[in-house]
């Protein structure tokens, strides 16, 4: 009889699409709301959701590439 490992569901992580990092930071950006308050809403961290507004200075378009953000270059 083999004994399978079980992986707490706190050990998966969790990927989140470019869009829905985008949209998140436009809501904090936009909402009229603190960004503890849509991470709840969004059921993500406010650590993740700081990230991601760290990633994604305000003003700057933005593209994502490989789930990480690069700022778009301005000709």
């Amino acid at each position: 009889m083999t004994s399978k490992s079980r992986v707490p569901m706190t050990e998966h992580k969790r990927i989140y699409t470019p869009e829905f990092k985008r949209e998140a930071v436009h809501l904090v950006e936009t909402a009229g709301k603190p960004a503890t308050q849509i991470a709840r809403e969004l059921k993500i961290s406010d650590k993740t959701l700081h990230g991601w507004m760290a990633d994604h200075p305000r003003g700057h378009d933005v593209l994502v590439e490989a789930g990480a953000f690069f700022r778009k270059e301005r000709s």
